[in-house]
């Protein structure tokens, strides 16, 4: 059947050279600027019956019009004819993210980082300015020459209000939040958020996460938002997608707070790997003769040779708490009256205390048990001689 986007009027002053793209709402392609011998890409759209409706090609024009931003494709030039729109962009010649990816068969998570940090920019830009993209994928992702990413096809976007909710099935399927499918009113600028989490783990596994050999099989898999990344990756990582993905959408964050995670910032990440790598070697405890320094330790359950160090007292709650011994497998042994106190993570609450004998495997086998932080509180206060 033809296409009737393929029967257009030319354009003055370019030459067409080949077809690049072609979507449901327009036909893309590849274009010589006569005059500077430069290339571009031209978007040609029907005229819409209903210039006002907001998906109308004048629609998508004038949303093009208003954005500014170097991740973003960027509008050079208009053209109207009584049947046509010819949008002139800039050129994205390194094609697809999609085609790279499959090409490199998943990014490593340094590369990864870079691409989706510039796509998470490009969306959180569009979101600060009321436009909601709803066709988030691989495939409207453009490399330039530089291999910058380029944000295109803004053919499905809209502009809404604060608070605004819509309805309706639009975009790529493997790429819709679950409140899409469930045929209910929604935040699409939520939606766009999960669409970049589906982004994300496709740049690192080259697959997609949610498939489905019909629409509600799909449905399914994305409702339970189950996935397994082929290859180990950073727990960082880890921990964005499953935020991105988070299925109730008032758990999901804007793309603005996405951009804050420490994945996306090497430095801040690097420093939070030490401080989860970080081990503080204390000296051996020997028993004080100090009464209030014996009370002390036995409340905390670290008095050596009385019995009770395996059974501790109350415990404070904050960075400097020691889980419970009958917790994670974690023990405390004797020798000649001294422990030797590890202090592993104080942000993961991870801690491990060995004897001061070097060969006790034993106790050196128990792995650590990692926590989320406890409510903040004080430690109690040593009495003096134990600051």
């Amino acid at each position: 059947m033809e296409d009737p986007l393929d029967f257009h009027p030319a354009l003055d002053g370019f030459r067409f050279v080949d077809v690049i793209g072609r979507g449901g709402f327009g036909l893309v392609k590849l274009a010589r600027h006569l005059a500077s011998g430069k290339y571009v890409a031209v978007k040609i759209l029907l005229r819409d019956c209903s210039p006002s409706s907001p998906l109308s090609a004048q629609g998508e024009a004038a949303i093009l019009r208003s954005l500014r931003h170097d991740n973003i494709v960027r509008l050079l030039e208009e053209r109207h004819t009584r049947t046509h729109l010819f949008l002139v962009m800039e050129l994205a010649t390194k094609g697809s993210l999609q085609s790279y990816v499959f090409e490199q068969g998943g990014l490593a998570e340094a590369e990864a980082r870079t691409l989706f940090g510039q796509a998470l920019a490009a969306v959180s830009y569009c979101h600060a300015q009321r436009v909601v993209h709803r066709d988030l994928k691989l495939g409207n992702l453009l490399l330039d020459e530089h291999m910058t990413i380029k944000l295109a096809d803004f053919g499905l976007s809209l502009r809404l209000e604060q608070g605004t909710l819509v309805r309706g099935f639009w975009g790529t399927p493997e790429y819709c939040a679950p409140e899409v499918f469930l045929g209910e009113a929604y935040d699409a600028f939520k939606a766009d958020v999960w669409s970049l989490g589906v982004v994300l783990f496709a740049m690192l596994a080259a697959t997609l996460p949610f498939r489905g050999k019909d629409t509600e099989e799909l449905q399914d898999t994305v409702l339970c938002a189950c996935y397994v990344l082929p290859r180990a990756v950073s727990p960082a990582l880890r921990e964005l997608l499953a935020w991105l993905l988070t299925v109730d959408a008032s758990g999901r964050p804007s793309a603005e707070d996405a951009r804050t995670h420490w994945w996306l910032d090497p430095g801040q990440e690097a420093t939070q790997e030490e401080k989860e790598a970080a081990v503080t070697l204390l000296q051996p405890l020997g028993v004080p003769r100090d009464s209030e320094a014996k009370e002390y330790l036995a409340g905390l359950g670290l008095l050596p040779g009385t019995g009770t160090e395996g059974t501790p007292g109350p415990q404070p709650q904050g960075p400097a708490s020691l889980p419970k011994s009958s917790e994670g497998g974690e023990r405390l042994t004797r020798e000649n009256d001294h422990l030797s106190l590890v202090s592993v993570s104080c942000d993961s609450m991870s801690v491990e205390i060995s004897s001061a004998r070097s060969d006790s495997s034993e106790a050196s086998s128990q792995p650590q048990q990692e926590r989320s932080p406890a409510p903040s509180a004080h430690p109690p206060t040593p009495p003096q001689g134990l600051q």
